[in-house]
């Protein structure tokens, strides 16, 4: 007698495999993620601003740098600190500029550029801000407040007020001529009493007086980190051809001769820009020295 094969439904099968699978499952290892507790992304190093400079010159136009430093030299300690492990955040500066100043930034002078009420996204860095002024007046460079405001508690950080000084000063009434043709060999330059009638030449001038030349320059010019401009006022009088304005103590003795002296001639009535601070002499440029010998003349600087 023939027994007939048993017929097992298709999800009876099923069953048994998904039996199957759930009791080979193993539960190897749990891993847990910590909770990570949240701070401030950014933090303020000081209220008030600390400039990189002192002063700034009347009408000088140029950069200066601001951040925590205090009484330590400037550089020490950054304005304000973001630290965002990983991750970025979004900030907002809320300012308005004062005459004199055109631009804000961070960072190197121009490496990020600021303007109030537009979001900055950074992830950890230091920042020191930078501002440009054109033409500061002789009040100086005005204060004024730039205000962060971030994801939790906003900051506010003051720039200091920056004062004016005058932008070159005369460091003699009359001035001193010297010859410098063999300065080369003689470091102390020689004190001109007189010149020969119909010879032509070079003269230094400062304000070095007894002193060798060089001690003392006719003028200095203060402006660091900008740039100035003062215009000369002269009629030079007979036998002087033309004026220059050498930098003093340049390292160059035999400077004030035919090879330098067109690069540094003035022109009355003409400005003259400064890169910055320094200090300076004149050489002047003589032929034919009459039987009168060289006559006096003036030089007025104006702004």
């Amino acid at each position: 007698m023939k027994i007939a094969r048993k017929y097992i439904p298709p999800i009876s099968i099923l069953l048994i495999s998904t039996l199957g699978v759930a009791y080979a499952a193993t539960n190897l290892f749990t891993q847990t993620f910590p909770a990570i507790p949240a701070v401030s992304g950014i933090t303020s190093n000081c209220t008030t601003l600390k400039p990189s400079v002192a002063s700034v010159a009347v009408g000088s136009s140029g950069t200066a740098s601001f951040d925590c430093s205090g009484a330590s030299p400037f550089g020490t300690t950054a304005a304000f600190t973001v630290n965002t492990p990983a991750a970025t955040i979004s900030i907002t500066p809320q300012f308005t500029l004062p005459a004199p100043y055109t631009s804000l930034s961070l960072a190197s002078c121009g490496q990020i550029s600021l303007s109030s009420g537009t979001p900055l996204t950074t992830g950890s860095a230091s920042y020191t801000y930078c501002v440009q002024y054109t033409s500061a007046p002789s009040t100086g460079l005005p204060t004024f407040d730039i205000t962060w405001t971030t994801p939790t508690t906003p900051f506010t950080q003051t720039f200091p007020a920056v004062s004016a000084t005058s932008g070159i000063t005369s460091n003699c009434v009359t001035l001193t001529p010297f010859d410098i043709s063999n300065a080369q060999s003689n470091t102390f330059g020689n004190h001109i009493t007189s010149v020969a009638t119909g010879s032509s030449g070079f003269i230094f001038f400062d304000c070095s007086g007894a002193s060798q030349y060089q001690t003392t320059p006719a003028f200095s010019v203060f402006s660091p980190g900008a740039s100035i401009a003062f215009t000369p006022q002269f009629t030079a009088p007979p036998s002087y051809v033309a004026v220059a304005a050498f930098p003093s103590f340049s390292g160059r003795p035999g400077a004030c001769d035919a090879g330098y002296f067109p690069a540094y001639q003035i022109t009355s009535g003409t400005s003259v820009t400064f890169s910055g601070s320094g200090t300076f002499a004149y050489c002047v440029h003589f032929q034919n020295v009459p039987s009168s010998g060289l006559p006096t003349f003036d030089i007025t600087w104006t702004t």
